[in-house]
């Protein structure tokens, strides 16, 4: 019985930490002067400064155009792959990134593909443009 006190006061621990969080970054969405700049120098940063860029971007996705050749390169990489597509996503399903298709997949006619036959490992939010013939 003396164990569900600390269990509750564990959790509630964690749902400050999480509010203080999300304060956090409100705040900085919403006051920083150079929101951009601060988020292309992180991800080329820490770990510690890519992982939080990542999570920033995957819940306010309004810098994702302008650091989307970084988040494209992270998305190929084995480290922050998950991520950085989970960064991309919104704001491709919000219309923000009419050139993806192009910038994944330049020339969609002749397709670079593995040796068996699948497409590399690319951008996943993204689809091939409505021309393609070869997806």
């Amino acid at each position: 019985m003396t164990e569900q006190p600390d269990d509750q006061r564990l959790w509630d621990a964690l749902v400050a930490a999480e509010w203080e969080h999300a304060h956090r970054r409100a705040e900085f969405y919403q006051q920083a002067r150079s929101r951009t700049d601060v988020i292309t120098a992180a991800l080329a940063g820490s770990s510690a400064d890519q992982s939080t860029a990542l999570r920033f971007l995957a819940v306010l996705p309004d810098d994702v155009p302008a650091v989307l050749d970084r988040l494209i390169e992270l998305s190929l990489s084995h480290r922050w792959s998950l991520e950085a597509r989970q960064a991309i996503a919104p704001a491709w399903r919000a219309g923000r990134l009419p050139d993806l298709p192009e910038r994944c997949w330049p020339d969609c006619r002749t397709p670079t593909t593995t040796s068996t036959g699948a497409w590399p490992n690319s951008c996943c939010t993204c689809r091939p443009p409505p021309n393609c013939t070869n997806w």
